[in-house]
């Protein structure tokens, strides 16, 4: 399992490719108190207590931020679960966001921009709790450029096998 947590500002220039489980959540905010009205500078709506608070602006959260190129494969691969949870930043992908399993977006109360422009491609897809304004936006273009197959592929000749027990 992968994690990208809390404080982080990732820029990834094409794709990021996860054998496993990858969770890109904001640890730091799980227990927080929304009803407290310290360190905000109500630049946005807070759900809970109907205050403005934008913990967007803390330097405690996840801004990532995925560019393509023409004709380049970009986005995020994950060979498993993929989650998106808790207060985030900005979330810019231009590119597919692929899960061989779920993909999940949870608990994204922040009033930032969650954008994936291209497409996504999951066994299962579910948007729970979010109050932010979710932007998927297809771009067909670069779902070819990611996910049509290689032009080369090498082949494995098994001349023996035996098996061991």
């Amino acid at each position: 399992n992968t994690e990208i947590k809390d404080c982080i500002h990732l820029t990834i220039n094409g794709r990021l490719v996860v054998n496993g489980d990858l969770q890109i959540a904001s640890d730091k905010h799980n227990d927080h108190n929304h009803n407290d009205h310290e360190n905000c500078d109500y630049g946005g709506y807070n759900h809970h207590n109907h205050h403005y608070c934008h913990h967007g602006h803390h330097n405690d959260v996840i801004n990532l931020t995925i560019n393509n190129a023409t004709s380049t494969p970009s986005g995020i691969m994950a060979n498993g679960n993929l989650k998106f949870k808790n207060d985030l930043g900005n979330i810019r992908i231009n590119g597919v966001v692929y899960s061989t399993d779920q993909l999940t977006i949870e608990n994204v109360y922040m009033g930032q921009d969650f954008i994936i422009n291209g497409g996504t491609a999951s066994r299962k897809l579910t948007v729970t709790s979010s109050s932010r304004i979710i932007n998927i936006v297809f771009n067909n273009q670069i779902l070819v450029d990611s996910l049509s197959p290689a032009s080369f592929s090498p082949v494995l000749t098994v001349e023996h096998w035996e098996e061991e027990y």
